[in-house]
């Protein structure tokens, strides 16, 4: 099964991601899913995940040549799930892309979405999620795959406990 993950570029010892978990999360994902996809940048919190990753399973690594829209839709088409650890815009985008179903190529993409909100990074995005949902502006089967989860403990949860809905 496939893993694609999304988040910073950024040297997490120069941002506030310093203390991020890594290697648990990884081995974690790696009982479930054997591969991981990332982009190719090579640095950066990816880079540390894709490296922790790569000590139980399989990472490849999408071309960073390709416009960024067709590395996502590409990146994303063989999607069992999506981990999304924090980042900036392009963190963002991607996410949004996946959640709003966007695909340039094909199909929607809705595989789940196993969203880090490491010290509530992601708290104000879910709280406005929340909003629209109340509001009517989102219907709920369009975030039925998002999976929030703040520690190793609550991803373990999901993914291997009585009620785990899989990927």
């Amino acid at each position: 099964m496939n893993l694609h993950l999304i988040g910073s570029d950024a040297d997490r010892r120069e941002t506030r991601l310093d203390g991020i978990e890594i290697r648990a999360v990884a081995a974690l994902m790696a009982e479930t899913f054997q591969r991981l996809i990332v982009a190719d940048s090579g640095v950066g919190l990816v880079a540390d995940f894709a490296k922790a990753f790569a000590s139980f399973g399989e990472v490849a690594a999408v071309a960073p040549g390709e416009s960024e829209w067709a590395r996502r839709g590409s990146r994303f088409a063989g999607a069992d799930a999506v981990l999304c650890y924090p980042g900036g815009l392009g963190t963002l985008a991607s996410l949004f892309g996946l959640l709003s179903g966007a695909a340039p190529d094909g199909p929607p993409v809705t595989p789940s979405i196993y969203l880090y909100n490491w010290e509530k990074f992601y708290a104000p995005l879910l709280l406005q999620i929340e909003t629209a949902l109340v509001t009517g502006l989102i219907r709920p089967e369009a975030i039925a795959a998002l999976r929030v989860f703040e520690s190793v403990e609550e991803l373990a949860q999901q993914l291997c406990g009585p009620d785990a809905d899989g990927p």
